[in-house]
């Protein structure tokens, strides 16, 4: 098993935006946070072999508290699943090869100090 925790804000993974000319590309920011990811990635794979099996990941997203306090959790903009692929693009050739490879998906969005925490584990069939 690995756990590291990106110290940054999440950023969603956003659709596709194209050009005049027709060319799909990703927001600079958005790609620069998986550019982080990848680096944390592979720091904490240090010494470790990349995940070839199946694997779980569990992924805990704290994001900046309101000004309001009248809201105990996060159930507004932006969605957990776009959250989730941006940190899973990520970390795709330095955790494990392919993110197919995933075969157990853990998420929740909390607030807090902005922040990921990553935990990937080869998967256990017990229930």
């Amino acid at each position: 098993m690995i756990s590291f925790n990106i110290d940054l804000a999440p950023k969603p993974k956003q659709s596709a935006r194209f050009t005049k000319r027709g060319f799909a590309f990703q927001p600079k920011e958005v790609k620069q946070y998986q550019e982080y990811i990848s680096v944390k990635a592979a720091e904490a794979m240090q010494g470790s072999k990349i995940f070839e099996g199946p694997i779980e990941v569990e992924l805990r997203f704290y994001l900046k508290e309101p000004k309001s306090k009248n809201m105990k959790y996060p159930l507004k903009r932006p969605d957990i699943d776009n959250l989730s692929k941006s940190v899973l693009d990520g970390m795709n050739g330095f955790v494990y090869n392919d993110d197919k490879q995933i075969i157990k998906l853990v998420l929740y969005k909390f607030y807090g100090e902005p922040r990921t925490e990553i935990k990937v584990k080869e998967f256990d069939e017990k229930f």
